[in-house]
């Protein structure tokens, strides 16, 4: 005997898939006290990134680790443009140049002159998943969707590969801006009779760290953490960060 059910009417259960982005962007020279949003890098630089990673440490400085295709995967003369400086539509880059035989510079490698990035660049990088939350969607306070800051900091190394396996690459690692206290200071400095929220501030303003306010405390500190009157005697030694 056969059986047929017909199928239950309603909505079915969606699947919702994400996929991990990364957004990179470049602030100033100089770390600022208020915080800065920076300028988000162009589109054909985020193409390029093959990788991306982020250690945040608790006992430690935070580290990122970019790695970006170098080589340009197309010229304007690729693309049917005709002008070289990106006025054309299919340009995207002034420094593709053209020798006057109408031929591409050869190798393609796009980072080599440093003209997007070079060593000391402050770099921030966000995280997040794609795709976009629709705009009839409430956003929700977890929201996976949301830029995510992970770390900001200058970029200290750049490595560049050139394996048979794989076209040419770029590895771009940086530290967070707390990089600037792991310099060791040439003689002892004493710090006496202070809180530990003093002696914090005392050593971010000898390192000329820009920022010396602290966050306010989720929980009631001791006295000797606020109150100098209860403070510890500590010193930073000669050669110590």
């Amino acid at each position: 005997m056969t059986v047929t059910a017909e199928a239950p009417q309603g909505p079915r259960p969606g699947s919702a898939y994400f996929a991990a982005a990364v957004r990179l962007a470049k602030l100033s020279s100089q770390l600022q006290a208020a915080g800065e949003a920076g300028t988000v890098l162009p589109p054909d630089v985020h193409a390029d990134v093959l990788r991306a990673e982020v250690t945040l440490s608790n006992n430690g400085l935070a580290t990122y680790s970019l790695t970006l295709n170098n080589a340009y995967l197309s010229t304007p003369v690729d693309r049917g443009a005709d002008d070289p400086t990106g006025g054309a539509a299919g340009a995207i880059d002034a420094r593709e140049r053209l020798d006057p035989r109408r031929q591409p510079y050869w190798p393609r490698f796009k980072y080599d002159d440093f003209g997007v990035l070079h060593f000391g660049d402050r770099l921030r990088i966000d995280f997040r998943y794609w795709p976009d939350r629709a705009a009839s969607e409430a956003p929700v306070a977890a929201d996976p969707q949301r830029w995510v800051p992970m770390v900001a900091g200058p970029i200290t190394d750049m490595r560049f590969a050139f394996a048979a396996g794989h076209g040419a690459q770029v590895t771009i690692s940086g530290e967070d801006d707390l990089n600037t206290l792991k310099d060791r200071t040439e003689r002892r400095i004493e710090l006496d009779r202070l809180s530990e929220t003093s002696m914090v501030r005392r050593v971010l303003q000898r390192a000329s760290y820009p920022i010396t306010s602290l966050a306010s405390p989720t929980v009631n500190h001791p006295l000797f953490a606020t109150d100098d009157s209860h403070g510890l005697n500590d010193a930073v030694q000669k050669g110590q960060s």
